[in-house]
């Protein structure tokens, strides 16, 4: 983690020095389609993850991934609240900046229930196609294949290792 956070910090301060590269900010919806912490879901919508990067047109961005939600369910009487935190990034490249690019991501995913907490890394690579709209602002599509390590639930009683794939729709704008 520390490493994501130097490579952030170096890719800021490279976009205050050089006044071209922007600085981004946006947000994304994050559907899933097989993976465990859906419970039982076959897809779903995962999250929506607001974040920070930075963009090196036409060769490379990363950005800075983090969310909390949460929401409380009834069930037979019993009320069950259940949170989640997110936190991770990602870092993508590509040779010209119309082309989909490659993604790599990693997310620390942590959930507080009442009847038990988990937590889990997940790992992602995929492509990524952007839209720009206008100079300062695109719309994203990525799509990941994501791995979640091996974890123990406590509300399910059991160990959890899952792969599955993830869309993601969401848009961007560029702070100059």
């Amino acid at each position: 983690m520390k490493r994501l956070i130097s490579l952030l910090f170096i890719g800021f301060s490279l976009t205050l020095a050089q006044p071209s590269l922007p600085i981004l900010v946006g947000a994304n919806l994050e559907f899933a389609s097989g993976l465990a912490p859906l419970q039982g879901s076959e897809s779903a919508l995962l999250r929506i993850n607001p974040y920070l990067g930075f963009w090196l047109p036409n060769y490379v961005y990363g950005k800075f991934v983090w969310g909390q939600w949460g929401g409380t369910q009834t069930n037979s009487g019993k009320t069950t609240e259940n949170r989640q935190r997110i936190l991770g990034g990602s870092i993508a490249a590509s040779v010209y900046n119309k082309a989909p690019y490659l993604l790599v991501s990693a997310n620390r995913v942590q959930n507080y229930n009442t009847l038990g907490d988990a937590s889990w890394w997940e790992w992602g690579l995929g492509l990524g196609f952007p839209v720009m709209i206008s100079d300062y602002a695109s719309i994203i599509a990525e799509i990941q294949h994501k791995t979640i390590n091996e974890f123990y639930d406590a509300v399910s009683k059991k160990n959890i290792k899952s792969k599955g794939f993830t869309f993601s729709l969401g848009m961007q704008s560029y702070v100059f």
